[in-house]
């Protein structure tokens, strides 16, 4: 017989139970995909993860040149560095402030910190980088000349556009990091904003390379920015970088060079030394003390200027001083709150990547928070270049 002429066999139909059967896993994975999406922040598990990868992948070496970078924030002075590191002292420092932030960086993505700053605690019911995002909607809105006290709309934020509109305004950040504020302000300032930054390590820079971001490996002590033409930007920051800025005034200087006129320069989110008898003085071991902790805690530079500073500086270079928003206890109150998050996270890396955290920060937190009260306070100060 034929294969043609071979009965037609019917076969027997799969039930509703079978076919149930083999559609439950596809329905169970859709469904924990889609609750994911509901739950979870799928950036942030990314951010996260890639923060661990590169936890266990560094190299040793990487966690000792961490470990020994911190006797960098003992010193205060150039004296101070030029004995204990020689006539090469400018390039130790800078070798070292680069090997603390080579680990740290990831360190902080792991509490929640992935901008690397603590954020004033606007909203007790958000953690940090809930209140992160409503700092930079502050922030964006004085770059755009709008510092009337308004609640946060995250609604402000604008998505991707289908057509890329034309690029009319420039910001730059000074001490970009990973771009990643940077990323978060164009949000809100608008697509025809060119998002420009600038820092000296290239590890982070490798990672804002990633970003729709425009940025250069640069000294912000080296000016002028050679890179940048005169009144070419429309704004510009530095958030809690300013404690590396060695000379405020020749800062003050290039930021009216490259500015144009009406728009705005924001000392963002950092300490501020009182103008009085109260304000941090290096003669004093106890002020030392903290001021040290506080800087090993927060990666920070050796300068802490006043308002007062800030005001005379700028307006030297035809700067008006426009808005200033102290965050006090809001700041020490962030602070706080990060603490246990912030030693889990410390547990962790001591566990898995061999490197004790906690031996370079030991009560780093306590001298930070009263540092912040005793001789500092936290805050952001706007300057608008006159026309």
């Amino acid at each position: 017989m034929s294969q043609s002429d071979k009965p037609l066999v019917p076969q027997p139909r799969r039930s509703g139970c079978g076919l149930f059967c083999c559609a439950l896993p596809v329905l169970l994975l859709a469904l924990s995909a889609r609750l994911a999406g509901l739950f979870l922040d799928v950036e942030d598990v990314y951010e996260k993860g890639f923060a661990l990868y590169n936890i266990l992948t560094l190299p040793q070496q990487a966690y000792e040149e961490f470990l020994q970078s911190y006797d960098v924030y003992d010193y205060a002075s150039d004296k101070e560095l030029e004995d204990a590191y020689g006539e090469d002292w400018r390039n130790v420092e800078m070798r070292k402030h680069k090997h603390t932030y080579t680990v740290i960086q990831y360190y902080c993505a792991l509490v929640s910190c992935q901008k690397m700053y603590v954020a004033p605690l606007f909203n007790t019911m958000k953690g940090n980088e809930e209140n992160q995002v409503i700092y930079e909607y502050q922030l964006a809105r004085w770059l755009k000349g709008d510092w009337d006290d308004q609640p946060f709309n995250g609604g402000a934020r604008r998505a991707a556009d289908a057509v890329v509109p034309k690029k009319t305004k420039r910001v730059l950040e000074v001490g970009c990091g990973q771009g990643r504020i940077l990323q978060e302000l164009g949000r809100f300032l608008g697509a025809d904003w060119e998002l420009m930054g600038m820092n000296l390590d290239g590890n982070q820079l490798r990672h804002a390379k990633e970003r729709p971001v425009e940025v250069r490996m640069r000294d912000m002590n080296h000016m002028p920015y050679d890179w940048i033409a005169n009144a070419s930007v429309d704004g510009a920051y530095n958030l809690g970088a300013v404690t590396f800025q060695r000379d405020l005034e020749e800062h003050a200087q290039e930021m009216a060079r490259i500015l144009t006129p009406g728009s705005r320069f924001v000392v963002a989110c950092d300490w501020t030394n009182f103008d009085d008898e109260k304000g941090l003085n290096l003669q004093d071991p106890e002020h030392r003390r903290l001021w040290s902790g506080a800087r090993r805690l927060g990666a920070a530079g050796r300068y802490c200027y006043s308002e007062k500073e800030y005001v005379a500086a700028f307006a030297k270079h035809n700067f008006k001083h426009v808005h200033s928003e102290v965050y006090g206890a809001r700041y020490v109150q962030a602070l706080h709150d990060m603490d246990t998050v912030r030693r889990l996270a410390a547990e962790w890396m001591k566990t898995v990547a061999k490197v004790d955290i906690f031996g370079a920060l030991d009560q780093a937190l306590t001298m930070m928070q009263r540092f912040g009260r005793l001789f500092t306070y936290c805050a952001s100060h706007v300057f608008e270049l006159q026309r």
